[in-house]
C-alpha cells in the first residue's frame, strides 16, 4: 500500500469517529464537575506529586502555553492548584495540586474509570486488548517514523524525486516527552 492509499484515509476516519464517540461520553460524564481541559491538567498533576512546570504541562498535553495559562488560572481560583515561582528561573512556575485538588482528582479518576468502562462496554474485552496493542504499536511506529514522513512531503518547487532519509530524527518527541529513539530528554 502506498501512503496515498484509500486505506489510510479510511483508517483515519474510523479512528476519528471512535475518538469522537468516546470523547462525547467522557465530556458528558464530566459535565458540571470540570471541563475536559481542566481534567487533563489535573490528571497530569495527579501523576506528578512534586508538580510540573507550565512548560512541562504544555508539552505533555500538546497545548500552547497561552491556552494552558487560562486553564491553570481557573483551577487556581477554584483552589485546586497552586503556582509557585521556580527559584532558579523566576520566569517559570511549578504547578501542583492542592490537597483539595488531590481529593477532587481522586474522586474524578475513580468515576472516569467507571465511565470509560461503561462507554466501552459494548466492545468485547478481547477486542479492547487487541486494539490497545495495535494502537500502541502504531503510535510507536508513527513516533519513530515522524522525521521520515515529514521529509517525504513534496517540496514547493514540485520536485518529488528526492529520497527520504531513513534515520530517526532524535529531536522528535512523543506525547510523553521521550525522544523517539527511546532516550530520555
Amino acid at each position: 500500500m502506498t501512503p496515498r492509499s484509500p486505506l489510510s484515509l479510511s483508517l483515519w476516519v474510523r479512528l476519528m469517529k471512535t475518538h469522537n464517540l468516546i470523547l462525547g461520553g467522557v465530556r458528558r460524564s464530566l459535565q458540571g464537575r470540570c471541563t475536559l481541559p481542566q481534567f487533563d491538567v489535573m490528571a497530569q498533576l495527579h501523576r506528578e506529586r512534586a508538580g510540573l512546570t507550565s512548560r512541562e504541562l504544555s508539552r505533555r498535553l500538546l497545548v500552547s502555553a497561552g491556552n494552558l495559562t487560562g486553564i491553570v488560572a481557573r483551577l487556581e481560583s477554584d483552589g485546586l492548584v497552586r503556582r509557585e515561582i521556580v527559584p532558579h528561573d523566576r520566569r517559570s512556575s511549578t504547578v501542583t495540586l492542592t490537597p483539595l485538588g488531590r481529593r477532587r482528582m481522586a474522586g474524578l479518576i475513580a468515576r472516569h474509570r467507571r465511565d470509560l468502562g461503561r462507554i466501552l462496554a459494548p466492545v468485547p474485552a478481547a477486542d479492547q486488548a487487541r486494539l490497545r496493542s495495535l494502537l500502541g504499536r502504531s503510535a510507536r511506529a508513527l513516533e519513530n517514523g515522524a522525521g521520515v514522513a515529514m521529509q517525504r512531503q513534496p517540496s514547493s518547487t514540485g520536485n518529488t524525486r528526492h529520497r527520504p532519509r531513513t534515520t530517526r530524527n532524535p529531536n522528535v518527541r512523543s506525547a510523553g516527552g521521550r525522544r523517539a529513539g527511546g532516550a530520555r530528554g
